[in-house]
């Protein structure tokens, strides 16, 4: 029997399975964490009064269930580690997929994927590809702020690259007031990005679905405006290695990944470390099972 509810970020109306009920993961229409009502809870269409006031009470009592479920999932409230890992686990998949969807509209816009970094005319990185996601981020005021002719750290940019940006950070980082990032490109002469060169969509031979575009890292210590990214030539494409820097999470069950679709899959601690590497390629030609 499905569950009817509105979200309460996008009051999108949703039907839902009644299996899913008290679970929480993100809305289908804006990618946010919501909370599944319990069965028995019925919004009606906002066509009355008495609609506005359930929509307006529903949506509130959401608001207060994601936010209670977050804190106990992912800041040591008492539950069930795999309840807890799964909880994170899907609330970093919605962060990653916003991104990863930022990402294919700054290409629909600019007819590449942002590089991973812009340089001054001798070189030099400046700033991250996330500084260039801003705007696609709902985020055009930090990035009106930024000064785009100088270092992300300069004094004139301190004010904004020392902002944490939550989108930018797993919900499962020991201390989400840094302004650093979990969430990096592959930088390297066969991934997404090749420094400060941008890559064009036709440049994905390999396929959409089978190449990674982010990746996510545990305690990288990288500002999010920081040009800084994971480096191909020195990974060893493990999943939750002993090595931090290197494709890692907070997460027990593995790690996530966005591949070039705007998919988000996680990879478990399990997966083949050469299949890893064939997936971060964008013209290696590798086979990739399905199964795999």
């Amino acid at each position: 029997m499905p569950i009817h509810f509105i979200c309460p970020h996008c009051a999108a109306a949703t039907d839902v399975d009644e299996k899913y009920s008290g679970q929480v993961g993100p809305c289908a229409h804006c990618g946010k964490p919501i909370a599944i009502p319990t069965p028995g809870v019925f919004v009606p269409a906002p066509s009355s009064r008495v609609g506005t006031r359930v929509i307006f009470v529903v949506a509130v009592a959401l608001v207060i269930a994601a936010a209670v479920v977050v804190m106990r999932g992912c800041w040591g409230f008492p539950r069930g580690a795999n309840a807890r890992d799964a909880e994170c686990v899907a609330l970093c998949t919605s962060n990653l997929q916003r991104i990863a969807l930022a990402m294919r509209e700054y290409e629909a816009a600019q007819g590449s994927f942002p590089p991973a970094y812009v340089a001054d005319k001798q070189g030099k990185p400046l700033y991250s590809w996330r500084v260039l996601l801003l705007p696609y981020l709902e985020q055009q005021d930090l990035y009106d702020q930024f000064r785009l002719d100088e270092p992300w750290n300069s004094e004139n940019n301190h004010h904004v690259s020392d902002l944490a940006v939550d989108l930018f950070q797993c919900p499962g980082q020991p201390d989400t007031k840094l302004p650093t990032t979990n969430y990096m490109m592959v930088v390297g002469g066969h991934t997404i990005s090749a420094g400060r060169q941008p890559r064009k969509i036709t440049e994905i031979i390999d396929g959409l679905t089978d190449t990674i575009m982010l990746v996510e890292v545990a305690d990288s210590l990288v500002y999010w405006a920081q040009p800084e990214d994971l480096h191909f030539d020195k990974l060893r494409f493990t999943i939750n290695g002993s090595k931090r820097r290197e494709i890692s999470s907070y997460h027990h069950s593995g790690a996530n990944v966005a591949f070039c679709d705007g998919s988000v899959r996680l990879l478990k601690k399990s997966t083949n470390p050469q299949l890893v590497k064939a997936m971060l390629t964008i013209d290696g030609g590798e086979p990739i099972q399905k199964s795999d």
